[in-house]
């Protein structure tokens, strides 16, 4: 009598996580590997003042594996707001900060809070070594359906006539001695370019990087900021400070991205190299390959949940 086998079935990992903060429901198409499950709120800033939405979070997190809070744009009363909710909800918990470099000092305080933390510029890590903290670099907010437009339809080659050689488009603060370093780049670059700098509407700001050749760069502190992922996503000459995390960027091809000093002691030069480039760059499809923004979330999930998810293109 033959023994009937019993088909081996891989057991299919099935996990529910919330986000409060940017997410792409779409791209959840392309992680392989399991269910994952995700409920979407809008971050905490934005729920501080509806008791609904707050209840929502407090329900939704109830049957969930763990929630993850997108901490960016944030205050001292935020972060002490996050700490009462942080305390009512059971499940594992996890904040990523994406403004550690302003405060660190507040984020300490209620670092106990969470399950893991996950840092997005790495000089502030130091500060987390009693916690279980991580580097977690800031990624091109964007989905991959709407990168990949971008990539297909060359949308990031615009009509000559519309190109400026110089972009910088910035907020009006003076973190970091902005405005100073931003007359001293006005003062370079007056009567020699076609430039653009100063403060641009949300709506508009796409354009403007759209429409350069070159995408200046100054970071407020020593930090990977988003606009180096911006300027690669849509294949730009970048013109940037150096700060250690580029270092930590592997696989990236660095050739079409200049580096200046802090200083701005040796701008001109890295500005005439930028401008001299006329090399095919070809950086978008590597931030499409691993820096939006679902693959951080999936990090995230894997390194707490111990899963094995993946983002497929």
């Amino acid at each position: 009598m033959k023994t009937k086998k019993t088909p081996n079935k891989t057991k299919m990992t099935i996990k529910k996580v919330v986000i409060s903060g940017t997410f792409f429901d779409k791209d959840l198409k392309y992680v392989k590997g399991g269910l994952l499950l995700v409920k979407n709120f809008p971050p905490i800033r934005d729920i501080l003042h509806s008791k609904n939405k707050e209840k929502s979070l407090f329900n939704s997190c109830k049957d969930a594996d763990m929630v993850i809070f997108y901490m960016q744009g944030n205050s001292p009363q935020i972060l002490d707001r996050l700490k009462q909710i942080a305390d009512k909800i059971k499940i594992k918990k996890v904040f990523w900060s994406q403004d550690s470099h302003h405060l660190s000092d507040f984020e300490l305080k209620i670092a106990s809070k969470f399950d893991k933390l996950f840092i997005a510029h790495s000089p502030y890590l130091d500060k987390f070594k009693d916690f279980p903290a991580y580097w977690m670099p800031l990624s091109f907010v964007i989905s991959i359906d709407d990168l990949k437009k971008i990539i297909v339809n060359k949308i990031f080659l615009q009509s000559p006539n519309k190109m400026l050689d110089v972009v910088f488009p910035h907020r009006p603060y003076d973190i970091g001695d902005r405005k100073k370093l931003n007359n001293i780049i006005k003062n370079k670059l007056q009567n020699k370019l076609r430039f653009f700098s100063g403060p641009v509407s949300v709506k508009k700001y796409k354009d403007v990087l759209l429409w350069s050749k070159v995408i200046l760069n100054i970071s407020l502190f020593n930090d990977l900021n988003l606009r180096n992922f911006e300027a690669w996503a849509l294949n730009k000459v970048l013109l940037t400070n150096k700060v250690p995390d580029h270092d930590k960027i592997k696989g990236i091809d660095l050739s079409h991205t200049y580096f200046f000093l802090r200083d701005l002691s040796d701008f001109d030069q890295a500005l005439d190299s930028a401008l001299k480039d006329k090399g095919e760059i070809n950086t978008s499809q590597y931030i499409l390959n691993k820096h939006t923004i679902i693959y951080r979330y999936i990090d995230i999930i894997n390194k707490t949940l111990k899963t094995n998810y993946k983002v497929c293109i």
